[in-house]
Order: structure tokens, then sequence, then C-alpha cells
């Protein structure tokens, strides 16, 4: 989940923590069990704790809300109602995993 819907580059470490951890029962848990792993400031700026902490929450936000498939399924029906041919669709995406959603479905002509 943290790889693919946060794309987090530590996800197996945090993954690990968050077992360590267990159980969680606050996000105040979840917060330390990533913090256990992640410095809190770090050379590059995305992967200091409060951005690391923005795409786990991510990751869980997508994950269980199952906004990809919702995204997908929503263009797949509405876009060809929608656009007739010869027609443009723009799509505001806000990070790239719903980017690459948008960029699949319309690769495949849905």
């Amino acid at each position: 989940i943290l790889s693919r819907h946060g794309e987090e580059p530590r996800s197996k470490r945090i993954a690990e923590a968050i077992v360590d951890h267990r159980p969680l029962i606050t996000t105040r848990d979840l917060v330390a069990a990533v913090a256990s792993v992640v410095p809190e400031r770090a050379k590059a700026r995305r992967m200091g704790r409060t951005a690391t902490l923005a795409r786990v929450f991510q990751a869980l936000r997508i994950a269980v809300n199952k906004e990809d498939d919702a995204l997908q399924k929503v263009l797949m029906k509405s876009a060809p109602a929608i656009v007739g041919p010869g027609g443009r669709l723009v799509v505001m995406s806000y990070h790239s995993l719903e980017d690459r959603v948008v960029k699949q479905v319309m690769k495949r002509g849905y």
C-alpha cells in the first residue's frame, strides 16, 4: 500500500516498523511507528518526516477509499458520454497516482 499508493521510497522499512509497533490505536501511534525509522529532517526535502508522513497517510486514504478504482470507473463510464468524436477531455489531477490512472484510461480508449 505504501509503495503503490504513496510512492514511498522507504515503504518496506516503514511497513516493518508498523508491524513492530502493533497494535496501532490512534494516528499518533502510526506517527510514532513511522518516526522510528524516518529522520526528522533529511538532506533531500521530500525525504524528511513531514513529507514521509504525508505520503503514508495519502497511501492509507487512497487504499481505504479505493480512490484509484473510483476514478477509473467514473472516467470509463462518463468520458464516452461526455466527449464526442474528435473531442477533448480535460482532467485535473492532484498527484502523480491520479495522473497515471487518467493516462492509462485515456490510452486504452475507454
